[in-house]
């Protein structure tokens, strides 16, 4: 499972100055859905499909030494973001039937 990115900055080890920020779960779920709306992703439904291979890509990829925490942190947002789009979905789709 690949999953593009845009460059993210390099965070230093101790205290934060005012000018760094460090990404929340939040802010990274925020980036994957800005992703989603500007490339080419696989569907949430898609992704949904079979949770078990997503997992085991995700999984892999942790494996293969090449991922950092960012990178990481930021492929489980995206995975946030698919779960919290197709429940609105859902949600939406339940009570328009009332």
């Amino acid at each position: 499972m690949v999953i593009a990115m845009e460059e993210h900055p390099t965070y230093q080890t101790g205290h934060e100055s005012e000018e760094e920020h460090w990404p929340t779960t939040d802010d990274l779920v925020s980036m994957a859905r800005a992703h989603r709306q500007c490339e080419e992703y696989p569907t949430p439904e898609e992704l949904l499909r079979n949770p078990p291979v997503v997992m085991r890509g995700l999984c892999d990829y942790v494996l293969s030494g090449e991922a950092d925490a960012y990178h990481i942190a930021y492929a489980i947002a995206s995975l946030i973001e698919v779960i919290e789009q197709v429940r609105a979905e859902t949600n939406y789709s339940d009570s328009s039937k009332h």
